[in-house]
């Protein structure tokens, strides 16, 4: 099996970095997080315009956490391609496809696609353990049935959907986060929100509050820059279900078990 090429393994390298910036919520790890995820859009149009248990108008920041609330019973579907900015000049991209269950168990499956839109890696996890297929072998791995996963100890080798929205999450509620202006983004109008040392920032559209571009900027000089290309809740079906599983998905490839799941192809 071959191995990701040196410029997305540091791609998740200096996301991680970006999460330091987070200081005031240390991030959690991926089997405890509850699989943070976006409302539908009407979730936002009916944001009550005084914030509950007060007389204020509910702020961009509050709407836009709102907005990334759990949304029980969906699934979340989402298009991100990221941009690492190196100091050197180089710039890394990576595009991945995500869609990840809003409840117990949260089950999730990505995909991570190179710079020539070969699929690099598929990964998911079902009842919290780790599964991976690989294209050149058209295999699905998964862990032997009595092989025991401490909690908390696996993390997925791609920054997808959970990563993100947790991110994104811990950023609105650290009481950081500050409006800071409004752009025109491909003609949708946008609104600004970052931290208080510039580090981060989110545009969120202006209209649903819905995420659209996620900046990172590490102490060393490196910028993630995360642009939302798709971003829905789907309703729990068997179909939309059937979409965070590998063995559905690749319904003949073989299935192997393994202590040690391939991360990529």
């Amino acid at each position: 099996m071959s191995t990701l090429p040196p410029t997305l393994v540091r791609f998740e390298s200096q996301l991680e970095q970006a999460v330091e910036l987070e200081r005031r919520r240390r991030p959690r790890r991926l089997t405890a997080r509850v699989g943070a995820v976006a409302a539908v859009t009407a979730l936002a149009l009916t944001v009550a315009t005084a914030w509950p248990g007060s007389d204020r108008p509910a702020s961009a920041v509050e709407r836009a956490e709102a907005v990334l609330a759990p949304a029980d019973g969906s699934v979340l579907h989402m298009v991100q391609v990221s941009e690492t900015a190196l100091p050197d000049g180089n710039v890394d991209t990576a595009r991945i496809e995500s869609w990840q269950q809003t409840e117990a168990p949260h089950d999730s499956r990505e995909v991570l696609f190179g710079e020539d839109g070969a699929v690099w890696a598929e990964n998911a996890t079902v009842d919290g353990r780790p599964e991976s297929w690989s294209p050149l072998q058209n295999t699905v791995f998964v862990m032997p049935p009595d092989a025991e996963i401490p909690d908390g100890s696996w993390e997925p080798p791609t920054p997808g959907a959970a990563g993100l929205v947790e991110r994104m999450r811990a950023m609105l509620a650290s009481g950081d986060a500050r409006e800071e202006g409004r752009v025109d983004v491909d003609g949708r109008e946008a609104i600004r929100i970052v931290t208080g040392d510039g580090g981060l920032s989110l545009l969120v559209d202006a209209a649903t509050y819905e995420p659209m571009e996620w900046t990172a900027t590490s102490d060393d000089g490196v910028v993630v820059t995360t642009r939302v290309e798709i971003f829905e809740t789907l309703p729990a079906t068997s179909e939309t279900l059937s979409l965070l599983s590998l063995r559905e998905q690749h319904p003949d490839a073989a299935v192997e078990s393994s202590l040690e799941i391939p991360a990529v192809r």
